[in-house]
């Protein structure tokens, strides 16, 4: 999905060089703005969610892919060629922030100890799988240390698209995975999610998960522990959410607010 965006908004991204983290995230933003309307989300989601929830790499890693795969390409040129012979001459006369030195830097973020010799030997298949692996690698570690509180129960162990989002693996509806999406989150609009406070109309303070085990709404008693939600199989985590969202429509008609 994200892959058509990125060939319009990355388009000879290869050839970049020495970039700003202010000029990345000009890029990224366009790509996070595209994921909020994807998932129905808005500003005040965090931008580790969209791209953790996605199973994405932030652009910033696509960059530096494409352009180790072009360093690839001009390795396999004749010793003639001009942009070979420029490259090498970047090596010998080395300039902070040029290209060749960017593609250095990018290789030693991969940790890709092979030698100009044995890239340039290498099958595109071979190579690109590598470089695969240790974006994805790399990727992850990025968004995890950027997590904050919004998703903090949610725990990754590789980067790929949360199994409720995925196409013809559930009954869910498109609508209902961006709200699977939201609760999941923390997205859902009520003042817990966003630094304030809030009382049930039972008298207790209202949170996530007190929403879903309040015994004063309509629905059926919970089996399953709100906390399934974020780690339970995908059975679990849409009765959950069918659950909540239940109690959430009956709380929206019955709405008494008290603010603390």
């Amino acid at each position: 999905m994200i892959s058509v965006l990125r060939g319009s908004i990355l388009y000879a991204s290869d050839m970049y060089y020495d970039l700003k983290e202010a000029e990345i995230r000009q890029i990224e933003r366009i790509e996070e703005g595209f994921l909020r309307k994807v998932l129905k989300t808005t500003m005040g989601c965090p931008i580790t969610q969209l791209y953790l929830e996605m199973g994405v790499a932030p652009a910033r890693f696509e960059i530096l892919k494409m352009r180790l795969l072009y360093l690839k390409n001009i390795l396999e040129d004749n010793e003639e060629s001009s942009r070979k012979k420029f490259f090498f001459l970047q090596l010998e006369l080395p300039t902070r922030g040029s290209w060749a030195q960017t593609c250095i830097n990018d290789m030693k973020d991969l940790r890709i100890t092979e030698t100009f010799e044995e890239i340039k030997l290498m099958t595109k298949y071979k190579f690109n799988s590598i470089l695969k692996e240790r974006i994805k690698k790399n990727a992850l570690k990025y968004l995890l240390d950027k997590k904050g509180k919004k998703g903090k129960e949610i725990i990754y162990s590789e980067l790929q698209m949360a199994e409720y989002l995925l196409p013809g693996s559930n009954n869910l509806t498109i609508e209902e995975k961006c709200k699977l999406f939201a609760v999941k989150n923390r997205m859902i609009d009520i003042p817990a999610n966003f630094g304030g406070t809030n009382t049930c109309i039972c008298g207790m303070e209202e949170d996530m998960a007190h929403i879903y085990n309040c015994g004063i709404y309509k629905g059926k008693q919970p089996i399953l522990v709100y906390e399934k939600i974020f780690s339970g199989n995908i059975g679990e985590q849409i009765e959950i959410f069918r659950l909540f969202e239940q109690n959430f429509e009956e709380r929206l008609k019955n709405k008494t607010e008290i603010p603390m």
